[in-house]
């Protein structure tokens, strides 16, 4: 409510400048900050709207991605094209094979066809794609390092359906649901 009411003292027009003075009636049950008392809820309005229906393929990676991968980049190739040294890993562990198979087929899928699996030591099934491109939009969409992981506001406007399918793959990766803790 607070950027609605100084939309409405940004304008001049004489419709605008009503708005500023009697904000109560353009937003429902609309009190003062100093109205307020103990127990009262403040509810701040979120856009619900579906802005773009969103790629369904690049969502079901982007839920591998923010459940079990990472950006990365080498610096000491910075002399070197930077999309062959910058780019995006999932790790898997080493049985789940059906999900690294799976991130390979939906990121040739989306154009990405430089791929590589490693199996490492630690039980670690690594699926690495060579793209800055690619690495720069998961990190816009979804942020980097998992403290800082979260969905932007253009993943948030997608349709149902697609945010659907990323949850589907977010859970089928390292994501966790509790009924305890839900």
């Amino acid at each position: 409510f607070k950027s609605l009411r100084c939309h409405f003292r940004e304008k001049t027009d004489l419709q605008h400048r009503l708005a500023a003075a009697d904000y109560s009636r353009y937003a429902e049950n609309w009190c003062e900050a100093k109205q307020l008392t103990t127990g009262d809820y403040v509810r701040i309005p979120i856009n619900t709207a579906v802005a773009e229906t969103g790629d369904p393929v690049y969502a079901e990676l982007f839920g591998f991605y923010v459940s079990e991968g990472n950006t990365w980049q080498y610096e000491r190739f910075a002399k070197r094209p930077i999309d062959t040294y910058r780019g995006v890993d999932f790790s898997f562990h080493r049985d789940e094979v059906e999900l690294a198979e799976r991130t390979i087929t939906l990121l040739h899928e989306l154009g990405y066809t430089r791929t590589h699996t490693y199996l490492r030591k630690n039980n670690v099934r690594l699926v690495r794609v060579n793209s800055a491109e690619l690495a720069d939009r998961l990190e816009r969409d979804g942020g980097r390092l998992a403290a800082h992981k979260k969905l932007s506001t253009t993943v948030m406007g997608w349709s149902p359906l697609t945010q659907k399918r990323l949850l589907e793959s977010w859970l089928e990766g390292d994501g966790t649901f509790s009924k305890r803790h839900s």
